[in-house]
C-alpha cells in the first residue's frame, strides 16, 4: 500500500482553501484534504474528518 505525503504548508494560507475527505481504505479509514483553490494544488492532508482537526489547523495558519 503507498503511503501518502502531505506537501510542504506554503508561507501564507490560501486565500480560498477547498476543504474535503477521503477515505485510505473504504469504510474503515478517513482523512481531509486541503487544497488551494486558486492554484489547484493539495495544501494539507489531515490524517481524520474531525471538525477539530480542521479548525486547527486553520489556527495554526492564522497570523495576527
Amino acid at each position: 500500500m503507498a503511503q501518502l505525503v502531505a506537501p510542504p504548508v506554503p508561507a501564507r494560507a490560501p486565500r480560498i482553501l477547498g476543504i474535503d475527505e477521503f477515505a485510505f481504505r473504504k469504510g474503515r479509514t478517513y482523512g481531509t484534504v486541503l487544497v488551494d483553490v486558486e492554484n489547484s494544488r493539495p495544501v494539507d492532508v489531515l490524517p481524520n474528518r474531525e471538525t477539530g482537526s480542521v479548525a486547527d489547523w486553520l489556527q495554526e495558519q492564522t497570523v495576527w
